[in-house]
């Protein structure tokens, strides 16, 4: 029988914590929820480092094809390359120079870098509604800027930890 796929759209529901490979030899990956249009769910992982991850956003929607078995096979947006460049930072460094390490021994790759700046545009907004909720709270009291910047980073972390953000 032959196998028959199926054009769609999916919504981002989750974009989950990178973990690792039970697979010897396999890299990291980062399991993905997507909610399609009958309100039924798919996981799906990515490779650490895939194009995919520099521009799935939690909360939006993307082509989709659905195959037999309910696997999902995203089909890229036409404008991914523009986000992708929007969001990149420039490298530091000459191509021909080696990546500088970071934390946790990670080579900074263009994938990396995609993720990260990926991760903080999505972070950003938590972040700012964090501060404003501290300052609502805090300003009428007279705080310091320093309390309600530590009140807002406290409420940030919290609700990270709180929601797996991080």
């Amino acid at each position: 029988m032959a196998k028959v796929a199926a054009k769609s759209t999916a919504k981002v529901e989750v974009i989950g914590k990178l973990k690792a490979s039970k697979f010897e030899g396999k890299p990291q990956y980062r399991p993905v929820l997507f909610v399609l249009p009958d309100g039924s769910q798919q996981w799906e992982s990515f490779d650490d480092g895939a194009e995919e991850l520099a521009w799935l956003k939690k909360g939006q929607s993307y082509e989709v094809i659905v195959k037999d078995d309910g696997k999902l096979t995203l089909i890229q947006p036409a404008n991914a390359d523009q986000v992708i460049a929007r969001y990149a930072a420039p490298d530091a460094v000459p191509p021909t120079a080696p990546a500088a390490p970071i934390i946790g021994g990670h080579v900074m790759t263009d994938g990396l870098k995609r993720q990260v700046v990926g991760y903080v545009g999505e972070m950003a907004p938590l972040y700012a509604y964090c501060y404003q909720q501290a300052q609502a709270q805090l300003a009428p009291h007279s705080a310091p800027e320093a309390a309600v910047q530590g009140a807002a980073s406290s409420l940030f972390i919290s609700a990270q930890r709180r929601f797996n953000l991080a």
